[in-house]
């Protein structure tokens, strides 16, 4: 993070105008190490964040893809020969509690953004040593979808405002994308040695509460999505599986799948023998199996029945504590299934996957696990134990704090599209400043 007092090496020059004009022969006002600064904005859904990430002036999506290529054809780069990348100056997240609506109301978290985005985005500045002016900042990125619309006009009037206001470019993101390439961002060493740089193509698993996504990536901006849910997420079941096994949740501190899984991990030997009976009806739920597809609205509604067939939140609380854990593991099931399935393709698959997919599919060694329920233990346990770096595959997690929903993601986005955003001219930021809210949005549209 920047110290007290660092501002960028260039003001001692004029002040940048508002009305210049944004070419890639712009100068670029850099800080003390050389790298421009990137202010991110995420309101998809109901943290409002803010954050700001620093790269250097060469990191784009042409940067990485050349890294890619560069690794596939090897040799492995050493640690001592990658290059410097970008790094997350400040990130704020204030987030919402839903306990008054047992769950995210669209309208409320449309409001409470109104209400604390100003103070993550002052926050966020104030940490990051910006002025006031915003001079340090190269660029303003946003989520532009997919979400909620209420919520995301939000974040994209602010960013719009000050993109306005500071003379800034302006560069509307994909929240899901912004996930996917979360590795970039924060590869570490792990264990004193360093593995495997994720390089392209990777699979992908995005996981939320509105998402459930097998995809390939092949390059910024270049997504096929091998599997989808045909109705509800993984995430989103993890939520009402709580809510109807009445599990208590902080919200400032806890999603409700946080808390099942907590929940369950709590169960006794006991528990399981007293729960065995109602454990029964949700062991059949495990819908396309070994088929490039998933769903969890069966299982959900076996829960919902099972649970007022035993007087809902009155079962004793070791017989629900045994139900949460086998939800959570049949859920899970269902993501170990398609994994398995990319490992190795079967007709189903063959019917549905082209042909360039397969070819890509036998290249890929990492698969990267992003979206809130990423934060699962026991879906990283058992991920382990099927994509194993000792078949020379590398199974990638961002950091915790940067699975659930974050600016940095945004913000890092916006680093690898901004020289592009440079080249697109003045038609590019009326396309930018144009941009409206997207509920629903593939990756596939890029």
């Amino acid at each position: 993070m920047l110290k007290s007092g660092a501002r960028c090496a260039s003001l001692a020059g004029p002040s940048r105008m508002s009305t210049r004009r944004l070419t890639t022969s712009s100068p670029l006002w850099v800080n003390e190490r050389g790298e421009r600064l990137i202010l991110g904005i995420e309101t998809s859904c109901d943290d409002s964040c803010a954050a700001i990430v620093a790269a250097p002036q060469s990191y784009s999506a042409n940067s990485i893809a050349s890294t890619s290529k560069l690794t596939l054809d090897g040799p492995f780069p050493t640690p001592s020969s990658h290059k410097p990348g970008p790094r997350l100056l400040t990130s704020i997240v204030k987030r919402q509690d839903h306990g008054a609506t047992s769950g995210i109301h669209p309208l409320v978290a449309q409001h409470n953004h109104m209400a604390s985005l100003p103070y993550a985005i002052r926050e966020c500045l104030s940490k990051g040593n910006i002025s006031p002016d915003g001079r340090e900042v190269d660029a303003i990125a946003v989520t532009q979808g997919p979400g909620m619309n209420g919520c995301l006009s939000v974040g994209l009037t602010a960013a719009k405002t000050l993109a306005a206001a500071w003379g800034k470019p302006l560069i509307p993101v994909h929240h899901m994308e912004a996930h996917a390439l979360t590795p970039f961002l924060t590869e570490a060493e792990k264990g004193g040695e360093t593995a495997l740089p994720l390089t392209f193509p990777f699979l992908t698993l995005l996981l939320s509460g509105g998402h459930t996504m097998l995809v390939l990536a092949s390059g910024v901006g270049s997504y096929t999505i091998l599997a989808s849910t045909s109705d509800d997420s993984i995430g989103d079941a993890f939520d009402k599986a709580a809510r109807l096994l009445a599990i208590p949740t902080d919200w400032m501190r806890n999603s409700p799948g946080a808390s099942l899984e907590a929940f369950a991990a709590s169960r006794s030997e006991e528990g399981e023998e007293i729960g065995a009976a109602a454990l029964k009806p949700l062991m059949k739920h495990s819908p396309f199996a070994k088929r490039p597809e998933f769903s969890y609205s069966g299982l959900k509604s076996a829960l919902k029945t099972r649970m007022q067939q035993l007087g809902d939140g009155e079962a004793p609380i070791a017989t629900r504590r045994a139900i949460a854990a086998l939800f959570q593991s049949t859920a899970i099931d269902q993501v170990i299934d398609k994994v398995r399935l990319a490992l190795d393709p079967n007709e189903a698959c063959d019917a549905v996957w082209s042909r360039e997919s397969l070819s890509a599919l036998r290249e890929v060694r990492h698969l990267v696990v992003s979206g809130g329920v990423a934060s699962n233990g026991e879906l990283r346990r058992r991920l382990g134990e099927v994509w194993s770096q000792a078949e020379g595959k590398y199974l990638v997690f961002p950091p915790l704090a940067l699975c659930v929903d974050n600016a940095a993601m945004i913000a890092h986005v916006g680093t690898l599209r901004y020289l592009d955003t440079l080249a697109g001219g003045e038609e590019r930021q009326r396309q930018a400043f144009g941009a409206l809210p997207r509920s629903k949005w593939s990756l596939e549209d890029l």
